[in-house]
């Protein structure tokens, strides 16, 4: 308050001082009193409109503020007055970032990191810009560079163990989501990391209580309560993710994501009006989730009421354009209108999305059988038989590894059953998980299956 009076002091001698409008600026932004920031850093801009740093800090408060538009418009200005700002470069990487415009991002944070290649910030950023565009091996990089800079710092060292969790490499994973819940224990976003790599090894028990244990530092956080509902209905228990969805909702009314999976759990333990009701909830606050107008249409597709059913399945596709499920629904909402044509079509766009989705291969054989293309017909239901059988055998080895997770001859089994059926990807992401559990011959095998994968991708 004492810097206030006296840079509001000044500008009664000399009201033209944008330097002392930005300082009062930043302490009200320090202060987290960004409106009061704002008018400052506007008179700053009426004073000089062509100070770099005025439109940073003009852009930064709008980023705060989630108006990501107004925010990199801002910041563009700011690159425009001044373009070796690497401080703007790396907000306008963020904003893209946080908007989901990742190849842009990586373009911004580059320009960052070449113009100040000492922050931190930026090569972090970088690497998180490069995960999500799916460059995971370059962003594991960039996250070690942090950290032999700084080895304490607990979010990069959970990015880097989500980057080595993308290629399956468990050992690391772990060791680096452990890291972070060491060096702070409270975040409940490393707890469902680690929880889900424990899941992924078919170790459900272990990271169950993982989640548990997140618990004991926040039981009213409603994330955790969806990660430990999603656990339990990846099971087959419906009724226990059902009891987890309706915690997150009591602890938070306005997640519309608790509210949708708990439509989706409901729906699948037959409980239809109750299904409707909560993605109703869901779709109240967020309309243009494709998710909650997906399950929704199967609601009223169980319900006998096809044309409800495609209106929200309509939507979903428009809202999730490659969600082969999505295409199924809609296909087999017109089958039931009998508009055997749009069936064809949306069926067709299921498979090409999946051409392992033996659902849809046997709906068109139907709508096959009903348009009188029998050879059509023939050959589809022909791939969906040889599917289903494939299906069954891979689902009774992986019911017997989630029994016994830690029995290695079983994961040689499926490794070798996979590759039989050319599902060469799938035998080695099999194999991983064998070498992590300490199958010292697993290594041996994964290796020729990755020359396999290069040959094949050349």
């Amino acid at each position: 308050m004492g810097a206030l009076k006296l840079y509001h002091r000044g500008l009664e001698f000399d009201h033209n001082q944008p330097e002392a409008w930005i300082s009062i600026g930043n302490i009200h932004y320090y202060n987290k009193d960004n409106s009061q920031a704002l008018r400052a850093y506007e008179k700053a801009k009426d004073l000089r409109p062509d100070h770099a740093r005025t439109y940073n800090n003009i852009g930064t408060i709008h980023k705060e503020n989630g108006n990501y538009p107004e925010a990199l418009s801002n910041y563009k200005v700011a690159f425009k007055y001044d373009p070796n700002y690497a401080l703007v470069c790396r907000n306008i990487g963020d904003v893209h970032l946080k908007d989901g415009n990742n190849l842009e991002a990586v373009d911004w944070l580059h320009k960052a990191t070449g113009l100040d290649p000492d922050n931190l910030y930026g090569w972090y950023w970088l690497g998180r810009a490069y995960y999500r565009s799916g460059r995971i091996k370059e962003s594991i990089g960039h996250f070690l560079r942090v950290l032999s800079r700084k080895p304490d710092l607990p979010q990069v060292h959970h990015d880097l163990g989500k980057a080595y969790f993308g290629l399956r490499k468990y050992r690391e994973a772990i060791e680096h989501v452990k890291q972070a819940m060491i060096r702070n224990p409270s975040i409940p976003h490393y707890y469902i990391t680690l929880s889900k790599i424990y899941n992924s090894l078919h170790q459900e028990t272990k990271a169950l209580a993982i989640l548990d244990t997140a618990l004991t530092w926040n039981r009213s956080d409603p994330v955790v309560w969806i990660a430990k509902g999603d656990i339990h209905k990846q099971g087959g228990r419906m009724q226990e993710a059902l009891k987890c969805y309706d915690m997150a909702v009591s602890f938070r009314s306005d997640l519309w994501r608790g509210y949708y999976k708990k439509g989706v759990a409901l729906y699948y333990l037959s409980q239809l009006e109750e299904a409707k009701e909560a993605l109703k909830e869901a779709l109240r606050i967020r309309n243009k989730d494709a998710g909650s107008n997906h399950f929704i249409g199967m609601v009223y597709l169980a319900q006998n009421d096809p044309d409800t059913a495609f209106d929200y399945l309509y939507k979903a596709s428009i809202l999730d354009s490659m969600n082969a499920d999505i295409w199924f629904h809609l296909g087999q909402g017109c089958m039931r209108l009998e508009d055997w044509s749009d069936a064809e079509k949306y069926l067709q766009r299921s498979i090409e999305l999946n051409e392992r989705n033996k659902e849809a291969l046997y709906a068109i054989g139907q709508v096959y059988q009903k348009m009188n293309e029998l050879d059509r017909s023939r050959d589809h239901l022909a791939i969906f038989k040889k599917l289903s059988d494939f299906e069954k055998d891979r689902d009774a080895l992986l019911t017997e590894i989630r029994v016994r997770p830690t029995e290695l001859k079983l994961y040689r089994e499926l490794a070798i059953f996979y590759e039989q059926h050319d599902y060469v990807t799938e035998a080695a992401e099999v194999l991983r998980k064998s070498v992590y559990l300490g199958d010292k011959e697993a290594k041996e095998e994964l290796n020729r299956l990755k020359s396999l994968i290069e040959i094949d991708q050349r």
